[in-house]
């Protein structure tokens, strides 16, 4: 409208477009059958999330696809992209899935095998946002994940601590092991 747009962007497409997704996923419009859309996209797109993002870890330790790509940029380092097309895209998408995760396993009603497959998925999907290498998805994640139990366990402080104090020991104690994943956090310091 202000601008001259160039036409390989196609702009007039994706406003209309992001105007069909917002109509239809958005707000605006509220039937029985949308709302049940928009409940089953949500559990579908976290699925996915979840999926892509434990595959990109597995994929680079098993050397199947490393997601190495190099920026090109004035420092020219190389990021983990895993199966997207940027490490910045990897990174909110492993924290949106390690929340995900996170309220699945504080369901009271899992069964010890599902209770060890989500924690195996965590597991990978917080390696796979740490060797992303973004510092902001990660405290964004670790933040939601307090404001998750905040709002589960309300004023169990003792309850909340009961989760966060075998996690932090875990975490010291095998440093080691998932240390090498911070380089590309310590690379862009």
């Amino acid at each position: 409208l202000l601008n001259d747009i160039n036409p390989v962007f196609q702009s007039e497409i994706r406003f209309l477009s992001f105007l069909f997704i917002t109509i239809f996923i958005g707000p605006l419009i509220s039937t029985k059958n949308l709302r049940l859309f928009r409940s089953k996209l949500f559990t579908y797109i976290n699925y996915c999330f979840i999926t892509l993002s434990s595959l990109s870890y597995l994929f680079l330790i098993s050397g199947i696809y490393t997601g190495r790509s190099s920026r090109g940029d004035y420092y020219d380092r190389v990021d983990f992209t895993g199966l997207f097309s940027h490490s910045m895209i990897l990174s909110p998408v492993s924290g949106l899935a390690i929340i995900t995760l996170t309220n699945y396993l504080l369901n009271k009603n899992l069964s010890k095998g599902n209770t060890f497959f989500y924690l195996m998925l965590l597991i990978l999907c917080f390696l796979s946002l740490i060797t992303s290498g973004s510092r902001v998805s990660l405290i964004a994640t670790l933040f939601a994940i307090m404001l998750l139990l905040l709002k589960k366990y309300k004023k169990k402080y003792i309850v909340i601590f009961k989760y966060i104090l075998p996690i932090t020991i875990l975490g010291f104690s095998t440093f080691n092991l998932w240390s090498e994943n911070l380089s590309f956090m310590i690379n862009k310091f």
